[in-house]
């Protein structure tokens, strides 16, 4: 990856575990939303309007995860770096 300035670019060739599994979550709630909004509405509108609502928000908030960890995530701005090249505590540690 490359530097601008001082920031620092997502690194796509070393994500880490918890990157992962933040990222699948949000697949996940991902199509779950979709599958919602896509679908008629059932019996009850009121119902199915809550739900759609609801798995909406549930993909926003793992979006909301999977962004923070990738900007807090030494792994993931490791520029490249293997897992195990990747010091992930302060050097004040």
């Amino acid at each position: 990856m490359r530097h601008e300035g001082h920031r620092r670019f997502y690194n796509l060739a070393m994500p880490c575990e918890e990157h992962d599994r933040l990222h699948k979550d949000w697949q996940d709630k991902e199509r779950a939303s979709h599958r919602l909004s896509m679908g008629g509405y059932g019996t009850s509108i009121k119902k199915t309007l809550a739900e759609r609502d609801n798995a909406n928000t549930q993909r926003i908030a793992a979006e909301t995860l999977w962004m923070r960890h990738i900007k807090s995530c030494s792994v993931c701005q490791s520029e490249g770096k293997k897992t195990w090249e990747v010091d992930p505590h302060p050097p004040n540690f």
